[in-house]
């Protein structure tokens, strides 16, 4: 019998010994031992998928969120192939589409012989596979990787600061998914942007010291007695009973209802991180000190607000144009005000919006000559 196994690439640990115990029954098994990607790669598992005769899934956490495992489970469906589910963790299976559920699942633990006889059970029941319908189905398109759906953040070309919120958002709550690692990761490449918004990063920052913060406080200490369970003894394993080897109790983060909890927790994080980014601010704000134009350089002028004093005034007032660091003009810029007979003030706020880099501001008038000044906004 040709069996298609397919998997979660978090898993190929476990499903190496499930392939081993479909071999030992004398199955010929199909897996995708490169899981690298590509047309031409998912071709052939479209292919292999047709020609076999019975389609085995490896249910887990990771394979139920999995884009391709989905994939190849619909398309096998719309085949006719015949269907065996194998739960290889402690995943609800409840959580899986209500299509599979139909279809009646065996549990398997690496290594026990009552697993190796559910399996070789479930494989003996399994019904004979029909030809394939004259009509094929419409193939899948090819499932992007966790990866390829953030291409952007690799482009070298602007990322508008809605998108840096909204990767913000999906990667923060990717990360208590079966995708943590990669989210991880993203968040650190989002993070090194040139053109991240100063708050963005800040919101990264504080995101990150929260979770090492809280794995901190959940890490055991050296000391402290784990409740490992006991060992099986070898002669409970060559036992013909159908025995499993007892297994400790998941952590409550891992299980399906501490999950969710961690899900809440992380959503209600990310509400909050947007009503502070984007909240108006009615606090007073705090007299800035005066700086001087001589002193006003990309050198110093590194706060917020910015400001420029005794400004050479003419008889019509001052016009202030703002250019931002890649060359476009910022717009809603307050014009300077008069601080006296013959002097103007003139400051500005960077918002979210503002690019991290140096400004130039150009005041003109009718009277005065041009006055151009550079500064810098960094907060890092």
């Amino acid at each position: 019998m040709t069996v298609f196994l397919s998997y979660a690439h978090q898993d190929v640990g476990a499903v190496a010994t499930l392939r081993e115990d479909l071999e030992d029954m004398g199955q010929s098994v199909w897996f995708d031992a490169s899981l690298h990607g590509g047309q031409i790669w998912w071709d052939e598992i479209l292919s292999q998928i047709r020609q076999c005769q019975v389609f085995v899934l490896a249910v887990s956490v990771h394979s139920l969120e999995s884009e391709a495992c989905l994939a190849e489970w619909a398309y096998a469906m719309e085949l006719n192939r015949p269907f065996l589910p194998v739960r290889i963790d402690q995943t609800d299976w409840t959580a899986a589409p209500e299509k599979m559920r139909q279809s009646q699942h065996i549990e398997y633990i690496s290594g026990t012989v009552g697993s190796a006889k559910a399996l070789a059970r479930a494989l003996h029941s399994v019904p004979d596979a029909v030809p394939l319908p004259d009509v094929l189905p419409t193939p899948p398109p090819t499932p992007l990787s966790y990866h390829e759906r953030y291409a952007k953040l690799y482009a070298s070309d602007p990322l508008h600061v809605d998108d840096q919120v909204s990767y913000f958002v999906r990667l923060t709550l990717d990360v208590d998914s079966a995708n943590a690692a990669d989210a991880l990761q993203l968040l650190q490449v989002l993070r090194s942007r040139d053109d991240l918004t100063w708050k963005v990063r800040e919101r990264i920052d504080m995101f990150l010291a929260e979770r090492a913060s809280l794995a901190t406080v959940t890490t055991p200490a050296d000391d402290e007695e784990l409740d490992v369970a006991p060992p099986v003894p070898d002669e409970a394993l060559a036992d013909d009973s159908d025995a499993v080897v007892p297994r400790r109790p998941p952590p409550w983060w891992k299980t399906n209802g501490g999950k969710l909890a961690l899900v809440g927790v992380a959503a209600i994080l990310v509400i909050v991180v947007g009503l502070l980014t984007f909240w108006p601010d009615d606090s007073p704000d705090e007299e800035p000190p005066h700086t001087e134009n001589a002193l006003c350089d990309a050198d110093t002028c590194d706060g917020s607000p910015i400001r420029f004093v005794d400004l050479e005034l003419g008889s019509d007032e001052l016009v202030a144009t703002l250019v931002d660091p890649y060359g476009a003009e910022v717009q809603q810029v307050d014009p300077p005000f008069a601080t006296g007979d013959a002097t103007a003030e003139w400051s500005w706020d960077a918002e979210l919006e503002h690019p991290i880099g140096q400004y130039t501001v150009h005041f003109t008038s009718e009277t005065t000559e041009p006055v151009e000044h550079t500064f810098t906004v960094d907060y890092e």
